[in-house]
């Protein structure tokens, strides 16, 4: 990662989480110059409303520094119900709306 910095790599899409990527930590070691798309887990949001919010009060501090665009890591998978994604997308808005 240390390279793509260097070599003025600055945006990173998608962040996956399932491969070990989380954007507090990158955020914490490269801090803002490096941009960020994806890192919100979707196993979470697969459990629910209130793993869907307690993983936006976690990553809060990342949305509000700006160049983070939370976002479901790849594809929606067919364990996530409609509601759950609708939640989601809820939540989005309103961390949107925060920044803006």
């Amino acid at each position: 990662m240390n390279l793509w910095i260097t070599g003025r790599y600055t945006w990173l899409a998608p962040c996956e989480v399932a491969a070990g990527m989380d954007p507090v930590a990158l955020r914490r070691t490269f801090g803002k110059s490096l941009r960020l798309f994806g890192g919100f887990d979707k196993r979470l949001v697969a459990q629910g409303k209130a793993a869907i919010d307690a993983e936006f009060r976690r990553l809060q501090p990342v949305i509000k520094e700006g160049g983070y665009l939370p976002a479901i890591d790849h594809s929606v998978s067919a364990d996530i119900s409609w509601d759950n994604y609708r939640h989601f997308v809820d939540a989005v808005r309103k961390a949107s709306a925060q920044i803006a």
